[in-house]
Formats: structure tokens, sequence, C-alpha cells
């Protein structure tokens, strides 16, 4: 497998982890790994080509701002209904760790 798409796999696979913590997967939750997948595995390819070619790297802002905006969306789908549930909320952290951002408005 790609390394690229590894990376992918990985955060998803935490984040089932700890959607599975409670025994469930929700359909809220599920809703939201589907969004997060998507849109992760929208950006992976240009992600991936900008590292190779040496254009950006973890640093740099654009990246950030892209992850900021995965976890966004994510939080958006989580919102869908009008309530973040507890499970939700930590799908959420569990994302922001492994994007390596935090929500400020918690």
């Amino acid at each position: 497998m790609d390394d690229r798409m590894e990376n992918v796999v990985t955060v998803l696979k935490e984040m089932t982890e700890k959607a599975l913590e409670d025994g469930v997967i929700t359909e809220d939750e599920r809703a939201l790994l589907k969004n997060v997948f998507e849109d992760l595995k929208k950006t992976n390819v240009w992600i991936g080509d900008a590292f190779d070619q040496g254009i950006i790297d973890l640093t740099n802002i654009r990246i950030k701002n892209l992850f900021v905006r995965i976890y966004d969306s994510a939080k958006k789908k989580a919102l869908e209904d009008g309530v973040i549930t507890d499970d939700e909320q930590a799908l959420l952290d569990q994302l922001g760790k492994s994007l390596g951002i935090e929500d400020k408005t918690q």
C-alpha cells in the first residue's frame, strides 16, 4: 500500500477504534467517518504529490489550513442534527489529534 494511502487508513482506523469503544457505531458516527474519509481521499493525492516535489512540508500553513478544513467539515457533519454527541466529540477529538490540530471552539 502507498504510504500516502496508509496515512488515510491510519486516521480512519484510529477514528473507527474510538467509535467502537462503546461497542456500537451509530448512524451519526458512520456519517462522520464517511465524511472524513471522503475529505481525506480528495486531498491525499494532491498533498502526496506536493510533498514528493518538495513544494510543501508539514510546517506549510496551507497544509495546516487544509487539515483545519477537514476537521471543520467533520464538525459541520456532526452538527447537522444540531447536537454533537459525546461519541461524535470523541471522534472529532481523535481526528484533531491525528491531524495535529485542536478545536478551540469547544
